[in-house]
């Protein structure tokens, strides 16, 4: 009697090596998604987070002119007109050395009014040399910043404060952009 024995033929093999490279193409494919889907997320919050810093910096602003007897506006204006964009970050000096020195920037182009240090480096925007943010260890992101302050002639007793945290990405410029209402609450 003899025995067959019975193992895979070529077409079988064929066809598994076939389905696990299927499996494997797959599971790379999703992967990928997962990772760009977790950078993606990664910068709208950091890019979140920075923005609702910007409008922290620009109550810090208010509240240290009151501080001063400054006019609670003065930063948020210019010469030019009631819509202004300007470039704003935290000043790189401590706290306790700020009262009494003047701003690191050049304020001339703002208001008169408004020379002590606010606390913050804020200037006017220009997009042609903007500089992105930088980190505590001062290595710079990826994003940059953008505070507009509207006001209103009809309602003087406030200003809209919008910021505008942006980045390229490989599909473009994405930005997240919050807005709120300053008033001069101490009036």
């Amino acid at each position: 009697m003899t025995q067959k024995y019975h193992g895979i033929s070529l077409l079988e093999t064929i066809v598994l090596v076939g389905v696990l490279v299927l499996a494997l193409i797959a599971g790379t494919s999703m992967l990928t998604v997962s990772i760009n889907t977790a950078q993606k997320n990664k910068n709208r919050f950091m890019a979140t987070y920075l923005t609702q810093e910007c409008l922290e910096l620009a109550r810090n602003i208010r509240d240290t002119a009151w501080r001063q007897n400054l006019p609670w506006d003065c930063a948020f204006e210019y010469e030019g007109g009631h819509n202004n964009e300007f470039s704003i970050k935290p000043n790189s000096l401590p706290a306790n050395l700020l009262s009494g020195i003047k701003c690191q920037k050049d304020l001339s182009s703002i208001n008169i009014n408004c020379q002590k240090d606010l606390g913050v480096d804020i200037s006017l925007y220009n997009n042609t040399n903007e500089e992105p943010i930088k980190w505590s260890d001062d290595t710079p992101s990826k994003f940059f910043r953008k505070l507009t302050s509207t006001k209103d002639p009809t309602t003087p007793e406030e200003i809209k404060i919008s910021c505008e945290t942006f980045w390229e990405t490989r599909g473009g410029k994405e930005s997240i952009i919050i807005s709120e209402i300053l008033t001069n609450w101490k009036k």
